[in-house]
């Protein structure tokens, strides 16, 4: 096991072929993948199952990136 199979990453992209071309991408290389559609569903994710890191579109219905990360 290595460092990469425990690293939760959440990625927060509208563009449902987008968010799955980065999800298998990040798989592939072991890394967990929690996926969000839209930035209410980026933040409940982020406060709930705390990521390592965030990948997040700029501009995303409901929340875009710039307030989302300043929550």
């Amino acid at each position: 096991m290595s460092k990469l199979d425990t690293m939760k990453i959440l990625v927060a992209e509208d563009d449902l072929g987008i968010q799955r071309v980065i999800t298998m991408t990040l798989e592939k290389a072991g890394l967990q993948v929690i996926a969000a559609k839209d930035g209410a569903e980026a933040y409940e994710k982020a406060i709930t199952l705390l990521p390592d890191a965030i990948l997040l579109d700029i501009g995303l219905p409901t929340m875009d990136g710039p307030p989302l990360m300043r929550r």
